[in-house]
């Protein structure tokens, strides 16, 4: 009896993994006009500044054409930003960890086991897909206040920098 719930379950689970390799798989080649799907987090104690880094990512990647979705993004940013509270020289400095992320490797490999059905994935390999990616690139910058200014340098610095990691499938 519980057989037939087992098979059920690994077909399912085979669709689903399927479903998504083509879908990243696909998602690069046959939609080359397509926007780059990316995403990013925000890591902040105060509410306030984690709004305005936000908004700022926000507005940075939406003018150069980013479609922001949690959903298979080709790499992900993040940010990890702390005030300075026990520096003796400068209490209103902020710290800012920058990150990059792209689990975009392991998609690709999946997708050509697949493709060369060379059977199903393994179990490290699934687990590896539901990871957030592997490390692309580690910064770290630091701002003598959070002014607007500050954070407008910051945060064009940092988008630019991460849109490099990811160019246009054609050139552009």
């Amino acid at each position: 009896m519980w057989g037939i719930y087992v098979v059920r379950l690994m077909n399912l689970r085979i669709s689903l993994v399927i479903a998504f390799l083509l879908s990243v798989a696909l998602s690069g080649t046959a939609h080359a006009a397509e926007q780059k799907r990316l995403t990013f987090t925000v890591i902040c104690s105060e509410a306030a500044l984690t709004e305005k880094l936000n908004s700022g990512i926000s507005e940075r990647l939406s003018k150069a054409n980013i479609e922001v979705s949690d959903r298979f993004p080709q790499g992900k940013l993040f940010l990890l930003v702390s005030r300075d509270v026990n520096d003796r020289k400068n209490k209103n400095g902020v710290s800012v960890a920058i990150a990059h992320v792209s689990n975009i490797q392991t998609a690709v490999l999946a997708s050509g086991l697949i493709k060369d059905k060379k059977g199903e994935p393994s179990e490290l390999l699934m687990s590896m897909l539901r990871e957030e990616g592997f490390l692309q690139h580690l910064n770290v910058a630091h701002m003598d206040e959070a002014s607007d200014e500050q954070i407008g340098i910051l945060l064009d610095t940092v988008v630019a920098t991460f849109l490099e990691k990811y160019p246009d499938p054609e050139g552009g």
